[in-house]
């Protein structure tokens, strides 16, 4: 039984920020910024701004973590005053029972199977993402830290038997996790069974007899292993000895007898299938799905008769419920395409949860029941008091400056409450490889509902989803390429008469957050202000200062600053080095503990803006890491946001100077020398 303890549920990755914007309960209004925060040049918010964005953090995500194995009763992940917290559910729609009063945001969260005495948690310390394992005893509701304080884990995975947890933990200076396993009623159980010299490991599975793990493990987009480790010796078995089957692989569960496994096979960097790997020749014979392109995730039933997975359909996920004994797949259960996530069977194998999310409702704890064929909505969002019909997004397709094909989701406020052209705000995700999907917007919808702003998504070269050339179009010396892609969206709006091309403003979250930079000192004279969500500033500074745990990743992302000429690039196009050409607004956020993004990328960035005069708008988040997560921070943050783009976006006329003119220079760079 797999469980991560990811960023899943609020679908976040690599440099890609946690935005907490739909996650919060309605708190007191508040003018005065919380304690824990750092505010420089915001001026006061008007009450006005609170009171209408209170709203809009009513509605809130519940999240399915899985069963309880002795009642039924669903455990899922809520907001609970400050943070994200534990709670049970007995039946669909029922009394929401609280199980944790945790002083930090819980993240991934299980019971152990079987026995269900114990539900094992992660929670980091207020966001630095050194997240811990804890016990939870049901009985009492006491928890107990079960890792050492320091190190970094994830990747949970729990035995069948219900004794013993295994997952992966790296120290911070380490460059390689380790693979640990216990039993969580005893920390002191506590022992290491593999220390790979490598990186690409996933923990997959437990064999049924406890005596070893499945692992997957990650050579290439091209290559790829299953393998066995003993959980005594650390010893590996190659399970996968066939050379047609040393592929890439995303998932892999043991049947029950672990005869087999099902596994989602990668064909290629933007492709995968379900398929079966037959270990022995016992057991009864196994029928494999029909073959589909893009298969995402896999959960097997406990007695192997159903799986259930989950595929990508264009832009959107759909799920599929398949009878491995006679190869009949279930009727569609009763959800359009939208975003699923975190499947887990109840323990009788009669009942699938999982979570559901759309346009219009943020992530809900769902069932399906096999013999009745009955889908149960177990949690509801509190949506009275956003619009009864959500806006939908329309798919845009614009030409860049180079003819490539360009995607994005463009939301339209309702033209009979905002007649004429409407001011356009450009939101640029994270990444860079990932890709922007049709989601709830939350808190983003005021934007939509009470300021009359359209948002554009761009899913601009180097996005994920697209296909491998596409992804690699923006890497190393093409990176300001994706910049441009930006500057044709800015043409393209000037020739949409329902937009405003002289009402643009610009926002991004971390690798988006360089974006928006960069579009302010390129493209300024045609955008009015930009708000940076802990973005990096100088990618040089990042990639030294970057936590050891992210930096060979962002490296391979971003460009390796050890090459001299790499170097000597990266500084040119690094929005510190540009500060003098940025004459619009600026708002930026940080977090203190931000393992990813250093807040000091943010400080040098306004230390230079101040420099020369130019207008910012600072908050620093103490208790904050990658991504504001504590309600009252993120409810005065966006705030803040809402009255940042009311002051400079919204008027008719802009309250400051034509910021730059000059194109972006396409010359490219000599080839890389050895680093230093």
């Amino acid at each position: 039984m797999k469980h991560r303890t990811s960023y899943h549920l609020l679908r976040t990755g690599g440099f890609l920020p946690i935005l907490a914007a739909w996650s919060g309960l309605l708190v007191p209004l508040r003018s005065a910024p919380p304690a824990d925060l750092v505010v420089e040049g915001v001026p006061e918010i008007p009450d006005s701004i609170f009171q209408a964005t209170a709203p809009y953090w009513t509605v809130n995500a519940n999240a399915f973590m899985g069963w309880d194995p002795k009642t039924g009763a669903m455990l899922v992940n809520s907001v609970s005053q400050e943070t994200r917290q534990l709670q049970l559910i007995a039946f669909p729609q029922g009394e929401i029972k609280m199980k944790t009063q945790f002083p930090d945001y819980i993240m991934g969260a299980s019971f152990m199977p079987t026995v269900g005495d114990r539900v094992v948690f992660a929670a980091d310390h207020a966001g630095d993402e050194f997240y811990q394992l804890y016990g939870l005893d049901v009985s009492t509701g006491s928890t107990q830290l079960l890792t050492d304080g320091d190190s970094w884990n994830e990747n949970t995975i729990y035995d069948h038997t219900g004794k013993q947890i295994a997952y992966l933990s790296i120290m911070p200076e380490a460059r390689f996790p380790q693979i640990f396993a216990m039993d969580p009623r005893d920390p002191d159980s506590r022992r290491i069974i593999m220390s790979p010299e490598n990186g690409g490991w996933v923990l997959e599975d437990w064999a049924h007899d406890g005596g070893s793990i499945l692992a997957a493990h990650l050579r290439s987009l091209r290559a790829g292993y299953l393998w066995s480790i003993d959980t005594l010796t650390g010893e590996t078995t190659l399970l996968t000895k066939d050379p047609a089957t040393q592929r890439p692989y995303i998932a892999a569960r043991y049947l029950p007898h672990d005869e087999g496994l099902y596994v989602i096979i990668m064909d290629g960097p933007e492709t995968s299938h379900v398929d079966y790997v037959s270990l022995n020749n016992t057991g009864q014979a196994r029928k494999v799905p029909p073959k589909v392109t893009k298969a995402t995730e896999i959960e097997l039933s406990p007695d192997g008769t159903y799986l259930a997975y989950l595929t990508d359909e264009d832009d959107a996920e759909k799920l599929h419920i398949f009878n491995t004994l006679t190869g009949e797949e279930l009727p569609q259960v009763p959800l359009e395409p939208a975003l699923f996530g975190r499947m887990q069977w109840n323990a009788e194998s009669t009942e699938l949860g999982f979570n559901y999310g759309s346009t219009s409702m943020p992530f809900q704890a769902y069932s399906y029941k096999i013999p009745t064929r009955q889908l149960f909505q177990w949690t509801q969002a509190n949506v009275a008091n956003l619009p009864a019909t959500p806006v939908q997004p329309e798919l845009v397709r614009i030409n860049s400056f180079d003819g490539l094909e360009i995607p994005g989701y463009l939301y339209r406020p309702d033209p009979k409450k905002f007649p004429g052209k409407r001011p356009v705000l450009i939101c640029i995700h994270g990444g860079p490889a990932a890709q922007y999907r049709p989601d709830f917007l939350g808190a983003y919808n005021y934007y939509l509902d009470e300021m009359g702003v359209a948002l554009l998504y761009p899913n601009v070269r180097g996005s994920t989803g697209y296909g491998p050339e596409f992804a690699d179009l923006a890497t190393g010396k093409k990176r300001e390429d994706a910049v441009k892609d930006i500057g044709a969206f800015l043409d393209w709006i000037a020739t949409d008469p329902r937009l405003d091309s002289n009402r643009v403003g610009v926002q991004g979250g971390s690798y988006g957050g360089y974006m928006t930079l960069a579009t302010l000192y390129h493209y300024g004279n045609r955008v009015r202000c930009g708000s940076d969500l802990m973005g990096f500033t100088d990618f040089v500074t990042l990639l030294r200062n970057t936590k050891k745990f992210w930096q060979a990743s962002a490296r391979m992302q971003l460009g390796d600053e050890r090459y001299p000429d790499m170097n000597q690039f990266l500084e040119s196009i690094s929005p510190l080095n540009h500060a003098a050409e940025i004459h619009d607004p600026v708002m930026i956020t940080a977090g203190k503990n931000d393992p990813r993004v250093p807040a000091s990328e943010s400080e040098q960035m306004v230390k230079a803006i101040r420099a020369q005069n130019g207008i910012i708008w600072y908050i620093l988040g103490e208790n904050e890491g990658h991504g504001f997560r504590r309600v009252s921070d993120s409810e005065y943050q966006f705030a803040a946001e809402a009255y940042f783009f009311q002051t400079y976006l919204l008027p008719e006329k802009r309250l400051t100077p034509l910021g730059p003119t000059e194109p972006i220079d396409a010359t490219p760079a000599p080839a890389s020398a050895e680093p230093d």
